[in-house]
């Protein structure tokens, strides 16, 4: 594998950036943000205290693994790369070598040998106590880059019921107005999955 061949494995393997964005009212809410009507504040994914990831497994429920509430096992979950790849997380978190590193990236399965190898799970714990996100009347969860779909939920609600969101790298919004917990414990949970079929090198 050469090093373009590396570049496309880090470029297709799902990864997920997203951010919190909380808009002020001055009018009336919407299905869709009016940030040029609003004033804005801003919570960056990467400033969310912590990011954990781990494989995907069929039978997982996303409205449980995005319950506040349930205990995640400690042994089951690594620190995850955000915003990255799921590869990054991997090479962070020693489950695969460095494919940059002599010839490492042999170790490393391919996304078309196993696309399931790379559909993982991505999960953050949050609060929201300033007065600013108290007195919001919408609060919306802004994904500047989602590779390739993801399904998303929060504190036990599902905000993609009929489609993932889908497509390389575009951005979404989401009104989770409903299903922050002002002034608590949230917790969101993405689940990425690679193109499918991924495409053969």
């Amino acid at each position: 594998m050469n090093n373009s061949d590396i570049s496309r494995r880090a470029f297709l393997l799902g990864s997920v950036a997203a951010t919190v964005s909380m808009l002020l009212a001055s009018c009336g809410s919407s299905d869709q943000p009016g940030a040029e009507d609003l004033d804005a504040v801003t919570l960056s994914a990467t400033r969310l205290p912590t990011w954990v990831a781990r494989k995907a497994d069929p039978s997982d429920d996303g409205t449980e693994l995005s319950t506040p509430e349930v205990i995640l096992p400690v042994d089951a979950w690594h620190s995850a790369v955000v915003p990255g790849t799921v590869l990054a997380t991997l090479v962070a978190s020693g489950q695969v070598p460095d494919p940059y590193f002599g010839l490492n990236n042999k170790q490393i399965t391919d996304l078309h040998e196993g696309v399931d190898e790379y559909v993982y799970w991505f999960v953050s714990d949050f609060r929201l106590d300033s007065a600013d996100w108290a007195n919001a009347e919408s609060v919306w969860l802004r994904f500047r880059g989602i590779n390739y779909s993801a399904k998303v939920y929060l504190n036990g609600t599902e905000l993609t019921p009929d489609d993932a969101l889908t497509g390389m790298f575009l951005r979404h919004e989401l009104n989770i107005t409903k299903a922050i917990r002002r002034g608590a414990n949230n917790r969101l949970a993405v689940l990425v999955t690679p193109p499918q079929p991924a495409g053969h090198p």
